[in-house]
């Protein structure tokens, strides 16, 4: 079980290992250390560690990445943000 859930707000601490989506919008850019984004998905796998789809939007509701994350690269800073 996921310290991380669906709807959970989470900070982005590392890019290491990220797999982004490609561009599919405009303004979409890479994930940043630092980016603000709500976990949208939980990705499990039998014998790999969880995977967290985040996505994180500007200030328009616009999605700037959509990208999928191991759970050390996140620090929650909010639970279930709905």
């Amino acid at each position: 079980m996921s310290a991380l859930s669906v709807f959970d707000g989470v900070r982005v601490l590392s890019v290491e290992y990220v797999v982004p989506w490609s561009d599919f919008a405009e303004d979409a850019r890479p994930p940043r250390i630092g980016d603000v984004a709500t976990v949208v998905e939980v990705l499990h796998a039998p014998g790999h560690p969880d995977g967290f789809e985040c996505e994180c939007v500007d200030d328009h509701g616009r999605t700037l990445w959509l990208a999928t994350f191991h759970a050390e690269a996140l620090e929650l800073i909010a639970k279930d943000i709905r």
